[in-house]
């Protein structure tokens, strides 16, 4: 069966972040009647778990993506520029909208949703209050599948990625 990615490649895998693939085997688990093809992936951040993803399943397959280059990264950057994500004081249109952002794993994306709530923050800090706990949970979140990614492509620690991304948009601007 010819399958669109290849054993030793490095993908992303939805919420899992970077994985590499371990395998392409034929497996058939307790609950199913016969074989399926299946990509073994091992999470770089777990390299004890696995993930079968199976090849057949388009919905799921289409939640790999082959992890960018240096230089696609860096032309995300330049993309994003300092473009924020609209900021609306309604917590449940703002939580949905940020859940959508999420959910769409887009680098480009995911950098606005950061920079947006980094400067929340920081006006928030600067009248002595807090951003919600839930804008931090989406900031952390934001930044998880981002750091991972960057991490991984740029061979940079994942403390160094924010400083990454800031000197390089500041060279945009």
């Amino acid at each position: 069966m010819k399958t669109k990615f290849k054993k030793g490649e490095y993908v992303v895998y939805d919420n899992v972040g970077v994985c590499q693939i371990v395998d392409i085997t034929s497996m058939k688990f307790t609950y199913q009647s016969s074989e399926k093809m299946y990509y073994i992936l091992s999470p770089e951040a777990k390299k004890e778990s696995r993930v079968y993803v199976p090849v057949d399943n388009e919905k799921k397959v289409e939640r790999m993506r082959y992890v960018m280059t240096e230089e696609e990264l860096n032309q995300v950057i330049a993309d994003a520029g300092s473009v924020c994500v609209e900021w609306t004081n309604d917590k449940a249109q703002r939580a949905q909208r940020f859940k959508e952002i999420l959910a769409q794993k887009n680098q480009r994306h995911l950098i606005q949703l950061a920079n947006c709530i980094h400067q929340k923050r920081n006006e928030m800090q600067a009248k002595g209050k807090r951003l919600s706990s839930t804008d931090e949970h989406f900031l952390k979140e934001a930044e998880r599948f981002v750091d991972d990614e960057f991490s991984f492509s740029l061979k940079l620690d994942r403390k160094e990625v924010a400083t990454y991304i800031r000197d390089r948009m500041e060279m945009c601007v």
